[in-house]
């Protein structure tokens, strides 16, 4: 996508916001010295990655791929890692969660829901960060922010933008930062704008088929969530061949279209 840097001049507060977010990194970093970003093809993570590079640009990154992802965005996550000479590290949902979604039946009408052993949060979320953790460690740079739900605004004010996780003995589990956790989506994009970042096509995409800029989402190709708001409608004009092979797993989506 290219992003105009006329952007920049209508998100006064990102110089200010720029400086603090690399002086708190810098700060974390020194506690946490060999810390990994997870990135996933969106413009958040892609601000997060930039900002852990101007402090350490060996930094390692971790992918998860869903198994579900924009075609797109496969691509762009390879042609940055070798644009940019990333450690790139792909963690894969497993079980695939296609498998899980057909087989408890959530998505076929007349049959029962029946959950399986594994949950699509343990598929997507829990499994694959369990392993990045073993891997890479548990100091990780993430690109959540405060104004995308009520829930996440919640505990990263109250965090601010840092969470650390201990087991019952101190032990520390995880220790997680977002570096832009207070930004606006308008200030992210012209982050993006000032510095030249490479962004996923899907986002450009998904707005000249009229979706407004702050519903445009990387993220699965299919979302419950967002039915109602055309998201499959979009998906199958941006990855048909992907949708139709979803579709005849999950037939309650064409329903969708």
């Amino acid at each position: 996508m290219s992003v105009n840097l006329k952007r920049s001049r209508y998100a006064p507060r990102l110089p200010t916001l720029e400086d603090q977010s690399l002086e708190m990194l810098e700060k974390w970093m020194r506690q946490w010295p060999t810390p990994w970003v997870s990135i996933s093809g969106g413009k958040d993570s892609l601000v997060a990655l930039h900002l852990a590079r101007r402090i350490n640009p060996d930094v390692p990154v971790a992918f998860f791929d869903s198994g579900l992802e924009f075609p797109q965005t496969l691509r762009y996550i390879d042609g940055l890692a070798r644009a940019w000479h990333l450690d790139l590290h792909t963690y894969h949902a497993d079980p695939h969660p296609l498998d899980i979604m057909e087989a408890n039946g959530a998505w076929e009408h007349g049959r029962p829901y029946t959950p399986g052993a594994i949950s699509m949060h343990e598929s997507l979320i829990s499994q694959p960060l369990a392993a990045a953790l073993r891997d890479l460690g548990p100091a990780c740079i993430y690109g959540v922010r405060a104004d995308e739900a009520e829930n996440r605004r919640m505990y990263l004010t109250r965090a601010r933008g840092q969470v650390t996780k201990r087991a019952k003995d101190g032990t520390v589990l995880s220790a997680h930062i977002s570096p832009a956790w207070r930004w606006s989506s308008e200030e992210v994009f012209a982050y993006i704008a000032k510095h030249d970042l490479p962004l996923n096509p899907v986002y450009r995409q998904q707005m000249e088929l009229g979706v407004p800029e702050h519903r445009a989402r990387v993220g699965l190709i299919i979302d419950g969530w967002s039915l109602e708001q055309g998201r499959w409608a979009v998906a199958r004009a941006l990855a048909p061949d992907e949708c139709r092979r979803i579709e005849a797993a999950l037939p309650y989506l064409a329903e969708w279209r």
